[in-house]
């Protein structure tokens, strides 16, 4: 509070020293309006900090160090694994896009990047068709089932890496070319999310997702899976305090009327490798749009 004070007393010290030419009245209104505008920064600053420093874990040097098996699954990534994994089969001649493989026809696209640990499969055919597709999703059961296959089938690591499974149904409504009915509404496919976590802590941007048609095959696929290793620039865990000093610069950077901010220690990808760090999610009190921001615990 004897910090918080002190700033204050000097921005309005400042703020008067600058106007020392203008009329009282402006001078007034200035103050006024800097005081209300620095107030507003001070109370975002201590309620960052407050929310900040009662919700960081406490650090373990296993974030530097998760001890995971080598998965090597996109040592065996092609594309005719991605099409297997999918019950489909791959277009005969493949484009090489400089690390990418990537194999189309009419009917289907299939793309892999094997350095990335990222392999994408669209097919046409088995989309969804208004009037020909049944409109009944296959259950989540089932649609659990498809992806947990062709995430076998592809060696994911999901054994010790595999985080929350999200699966929804997708709904749309429609009627008859032409009706004067009300729409229906039907289901036009079933999605499965599965989250990538690394001893329990997210890696954010790695997921698998699969779109499971209502016929019951796999429509579309998408793999961001990179091989896990902790960067370079992580030797050493940060203080405590490095911490959220950091938390508090990075948020009222971008958010003066900061209402909530939420945290969790994630894993976050870089050039070098991942790196741990706490996620920030911040809410405005003034309806701002709300926004993320990481914050590094290790150099």
């Amino acid at each position: 509070m004897n910090r918080s004070r002190s700033f204050l007393t000097t921005l309005i010290f400042l703020t008067g020293s600058t106007l020392a030419t203008a009329s009282q009245p402006a001078i007034d209104v200035a103050l006024k309006n800097g005081f209300a505008q620095n107030l507003h920064a001070l109370e975002s600053m201590d309620r960052v900090e407050t929310q900040v420093f009662e919700s960081l874990p406490a650090l373990d040097a296993s974030l530097l160090n998760p001890n995971l098996r080598s998965s090597g699954w996109t040592q065996h990534l092609n594309l005719d694994a991605l099409a297997t994994a999918v019950a489909d089969v791959a277009p005969g001649q493949a484009q090489e896009l400089a690390r990418k493989s990537v194999a189309r026809n009419e009917h289907a696209t299939l793309r892999i990047d094997p350095a990335g640990g990222y392999a994408r499969y669209i097919s046409r055919q088995r989309a969804y068709q208004h009037g020909t597709t049944i409109p009944v999703g296959v259950g989540e059961a089932r649609a659990l089932d498809l992806a947990m296959d062709a995430s076998a089938e592809l060696e994911l690591p999901l054994d010790d890496q595999g985080g929350n499974v999200y699966i929804q149904e997708v709904h749309m409504s429609a009627n008859a070319k032409g009706s004067q009915e009300a729409p229906r509404t039907y289901v036009r496919e079933t999605q499965v999310i599965v989250k990538r976590a690394v001893n329990d802590i997210p890696v954010v941007g790695s997921e698998l997702r699969a779109a499971v048609a209502n016929h019951g095959q796999i429509a579309r696929l998408k793999v961001q899976w990179p091989e896990f290793s902790i960067s370079r620039a992580a030797r050493v865990l940060r203080s405590e305090a490095d911490v959220v000093q950091e938390a508090v610069a990075r948020v009222v950077a971008q958010e003066e009327y900061v209402d909530e901010v939420l945290t969790r220690v994630v894993y976050v990808p870089t050039d070098a490798g991942f790196m741990p760090a706490l996620e920030l999610s911040v809410t405005s009190t003034q309806g701002h749009t709300p926004f993320q921001t990481y914050v590094p615990l290790a150099h």
